[in-house]
C-alpha cells in the first residue's frame, strides 16, 4: 500500500459521516481524480478486512463496515505507521513519492507518510534536494503549494536510475534470485517499497532484453555503466509518468547522426515487437545518449587515474563512513591526501595485475571489531558501486589509514596544551611540572613563566588550553586553576575535571563549523582596542533577553532563527547549521544551559533566552535537558579580535558562577554589564 492510499483511508477513518472527494483531494493536495483512482485501486485491500466504501450522491464517500473490522483496519495502518526509518530510508522514501506525484506535495503529508515532525522532514528534504541536484534535477518548493521535481526528462531518468543504482547490484542477477540485488542498505520495509515502485519483473524482463539483443555488453563495459544502461532503458519503457513530471528538452535528437543510431534503432524495433512499446526519435536519442556515455572494460583501471577522480572517490568513500563512526574524515586533510595516493598506488598494481599484503589485518580485527566492521561493510559497498575487486590486502592498508585518523583525532581531543604559572617560573614549577606530568599524561607542560614575564597574549599565541598557577592572578579568559606547589588530592580532582571539560571544548566549540577548535594569531596594532571597542558596542547594542516556548530541540533551532532574522534563507541557514552542530553534540556549558554559536553572512548577535519547559538534547553523549539558551553569532569574515569578545563571554561561563547565575535568573540588566565588563577586559588586558 502506497502512502497516499494510507493517507485516504487514515483521514477517512478519522472522520464521522461523509466526506467528500473534493475535501480528500483538498485534503491532500492531490487532484479529485487522483482521489477516485486511489479509493478503486484499494477495494481488493478493504475486502480483506470486510469493509466497503460506500458512495452517497450530493454526501461524499465513508467505509462501511463493523467497528471491529475498522479497528483492526486502523491497528493495520498504525502499525505500517509506526515503522523506525533511518535518514537514508526516509530520503529515499520522499525521492521515490515526489517521482510518481505530478502535483506539488505537502512536507506535512510526508511527515504524516513517515511519522516524524515537521523539522525532521525539513533537514531529510534539504538532503534530498542536494542528492537530486547533483544530477541537473530541481527539488522545488512553492508558498502554500508544497514541493516537487523539475527539470529536463533526460536528467530526470538518469537522476533516477543512479538514485536505483546506489541500491542495487545487478551482477549475476536471475529470474529466481531476485532478492539477490538489493545490496546491503536499506530496512525491510523500505525494500518492499522500492520492489512495488520497481516493477521488479518488468526491470528483469528490461535486462534480459538487453542482454539477448547484445550480449558482449555485459563483458564489454564497466558494470556499473552496464547496469546504468539497463536501469535507464526500464525507466524509459515502464515509467511514462515522468513525461508528466518533467519537460522533454530535444538536446539529444542531434546524436541521430552517430554511427550507433542505427543501432539502437533496431533496439528499438525489438522493443516494439516484445513489449509492444513505439520508441519515438527523442527517446531513442536519449538511449543513444546513455549508450555513448559508457566505458569500455579496458578502461577499468585507467579511468580512475586523473588526480580528480580519485579525490572525488576519497571523498565519497570517507563521506560514507562518517555518519556511523561519528568522526569527521573528510576534513582530516592528511587523511584524504594519504588514502587519495593508496588509492592510485592501488589502480596501479590493478593494472600490473599484482595485490599488496597486508600482514596485520588479523590484529586490527581483534584490536577494533567494532570499527572494522564498519570501516569493512562501506568498502564492500564502495567497490559494489565502482565495480572493483579490492583484494583484503588494499581494503587492510585503506583501514588502517582511517584507524590512524581515528587515533589520532582521539589523542588530539584528550591532549591538554598547559602552562606553567609560578612567582619566579624556576624553583617549584619544575618540580611541579613533572608531578602533573606523573598524574596527567595527557597534560603536556609547553610553557614555564614567572608572574613578572606573564602576558596572556603570548599564552594564546601558543594555543595554550590550561594554565596553572601558584600564584592569584585576574581572571583570564583562557580556563585557569590556582593551586599549590605541593598540590594535595583535591587539587588534582580539580584539574582532572578542568581537563575533561576543555577535552569537551576542544571537540565541539569553533566558531568556523570544523570539529577541532581552531585559534587564530592574535595581532596586535595600535588602533585594535578602538575596533574591538567599536564591536562591543555593536555586540550590546542588540543584546536581549526572551523567553521562548519549544517543544524540541529542532523548534528550538528555528524560534531562535525567527528571533534572530527577519530573511528566510538566513533562518534556514542557520537552523541547518545549528542542526549539523547538534548531530555532533550538543554544546552544554553547565548544566541545563546550551550555547549556540556560528558564523552568518554579515550577521552578528547575542542574546540570552529562557526556554520555556525545557527540551532535551544529547552532550557529551548524555542526554541533558536544556532551559536557559545563549546564542552568539558572527559575521561570516569576521576578525579574530571579534571572536576574542565573544570567547571571552564563553570562557566565563566555564569559569564563574556570577554569569551564569545572572543568566538564570534572567537578569537583563546584570547580564549586559557582566559581558561588557568581561569584553573592556579583554579589549584593556
Amino acid at each position: 500500500m502506497t502512502g497516499q492510499e494510507q493517507a485516504i483511508l487514515g483521514i477517512l477513518l478519522m472522520t464521522d459521516g461523509y466526506i467528500s472527494y473534493e475535501t480528500l483531494a483538498e485534503k491532500l493536495n492531490m487532484s479529485t481524480r487522483t482521489v477516485m483512482r486511489l479509493i478503486r485501486s484499494m477495494e481488493t485491500f478493504l475486502k480483506d478486512f470486510s469493509i466497503m466504501v460506500e458512495v452517497k450522491r450530493r454526501s461524499g464517500i465513508r467505509l462501511d463496515g463493523a467497528k471491529k473490522d475498522l479497528e483492526a483496519l486502523r491497528q493495520t495502518l498504525e502499525l505500517e505507521k509506526t515503522v523506525n526509518y533511518t535518514a537514508n530510508d526516509r530520503i529515499l522514501l520522499i525521492l521515490l513519492e515526489l517521482y510518481q506525484s505530478e502535483e506539488f506535495v505537502k512536507s506535512y503529508y510526508l511527515a504524516y507518510l513517515l511519522n516524524v515532525s515537521a523539522g525532521t522532514i525539513q533537514r531529510d528534504l534539504e538532503e534530498a534536494r542536494l542528492a537530486v541536484e547533483k544530477n541537473g534535477v530541481m527539488l522545488v518548493s512553492q508558498r502554500g503549494e508544497g514541493i516537487r521535481l523539475r527539470g529536463g526528462l533526460h536528467k530526470g531518468r538518469q537522476a533516477l536510475a543512479k538514485l536505483f543504482r546506489r541500491y542495487l547490484d545487478l551482477r549475476n542477477w536471475s529470474a529466481e534470485r531476485q532478492d539477490m540485488v538489493f545490496l546491503e542498505r536499506l530496512s525491510g520495509n523500505v525494500r518492499k517499497e522500492l520492489l512495488e515502485f520497481l516493477d521488479m519483473q518488468g526491470l528483469y524482463r528490461t535486462y534480459k532484453l538487453i542482454t539477448d539483443f547484445d550480449y558482449t555488453l555485459t563483458d564489454s563495459f564497466l558494470q556499473e555503466d552496464f547496469q546504468n544502461l539497463v536501469l535507464y532503458t526500464h525507466i524509459l519503457l515502464h515509467f511514462p509518468k515522468l513525461k508528466q513530471i518533467f519537460t522533454e528538452d530535444g538536446k539529444n535528437l542531434r546524436l541521430d547522426t552517430e554511427a550507433m543510431y542505427p543501432r539502437i534503432c533496431e533496439f528499438a524495433r525489438k522493443v516494439k515487437k516484445e513489449e509492444h512499446i513505439q520508441l519515438n526519435k527523442e527517446q531513442i536519442c536519449d538511449l543513444l545518449a546513455v549508450y555513448l556515455s559508457m566505458r569500455s572494460n579496458e578502461s577499468l583501471y585507467t579511468v580512475y587515474k586523473y588526480d580528480e577522480d580519485v579525490h572525488h572517490m576519497t571523498l565519497e568513500l570517507l563521506e560514507d563512513m562518517e555518519g556511523e563512526l561519528g568522526k569527521s574524515l573528510t576534513g582530516d586533510r592528511e587523511l584524504v591526501e594519504r588514502l587519495g595516493a593508496h588509492l592510485n598506488l592501488m589502480f596501479d598494481r590493478m593494472h600490473l595485475g599484482t595485490m599488496a599484503d597486508c600482514s596485520d589485518l588479523g590484529q586490527l580485527k581483534q584490536e577494533y571489531p567494532q570499527i572494522y566492521k564498519i570501516i569493512e561493510k562501506n568498502i564492500d559497498a564502495f567497490s559494489k558501486r565502482h565495480s572493483l575487486f579490492i583484494s583484503e590486502g588494499e581494503r587492510g592498508y585503506i583501514i588502517i589509514h582511517i584507524l590512524a585518523s581515528l587515533v589520532e583525532q582521539e589523542e588530539e581531543n584528550q591532549r591538554i596544551r598547559a602552562a606553567l604559572l609560578c612567582m619566579s617560573g624556576i624553583g617549584t614549577s619544575r618540580m611541579l611540572a613533572q608531578r602533573v606530568k606523573k598524574r596527567f599524561p595527557r597534560i603536556e607542560i609547553v610553557k614555564i613563566c614567572s608572574a613578572a614575564d606573564f602576558q596572556e597574549e603570548m599564552m594564546l599565541a601558543d594555543d595554550i588550553d590550561l594554565i596553572l598557577s601558584t600564584v592569584k592572578t585576574e581572571p583570564l579568559s583562557i580556563p585557569a586553576l590556582f593551586i599549590s606547589p605541593m598540590p594535595d588530592e583535591e587539587e588534582f580532582a580539580s584539574i582532572g575535571n578542568a581537563c575533561e571539560k576543555i577535552a569537551e571544548q576542544k571537540l565541539r566549540l569553533s566558531f568556523t563549523g570544523n570539529m577541532e577548535m581552531e585559534r587564530k594569531e592574535v595581532q596586535y596594532q595600535p588602533d585594535t582596542a578602538m575596533r574591538k571597542l567599536a564591536w562591543m558596542e555593536d555586540i550590546l547594542e542588540g543584546f536581549s533577553c526572551k523567553t521562548l516556548w519549544a517543544k524540541n530541540l529542532d523548534e528550538l533551532y528555528e524560534k531562535t532563527a525567527e528571533e534572530l532574522f527577519r530573511s528566510t534563507e538566513k533562518r534556514r541557514k542557520f537552523v541547518t547549521l545549528m542542526r549539523k552542530r547538534g548531530e555532533q553534540g550538543c554544546v552544554v556549558f553547565r548544566e541545563g544551559m546550551l550555547l549556540l554559536h556560528g558564523r552568518m553572512d554579515e550577521e552578528l548577535g547575542f542574546r540570552v533566552y529562557r526556554v520555556q519547559g525545557g527540551v532535551d538534547c544529547i552532550s557529551a553523549g548524555k542526554s541533558v535537558k536544556v532551559e536557559y539558551v545563549v546564542v552568539m553569532v558572527a559575521p561570516a569574515q569576521a576578525s579574530s579580535e571579534l571572536l576574542d569578545l565573544f570567547s571571552c563571554i564563553s570562557a566565563e561561563l566555564v569559569q564563574d558562577e556570577g554569569l551564569a547565575e545572572a543568566i538564570e535568573a534572567m537578569r537583563e540588566e546584570e547580564i549586559f554589564r557582566r559581558a561588557g565588563l568581561l569584553m573592556s577586559r579583554d579589549i584593556f588586558h
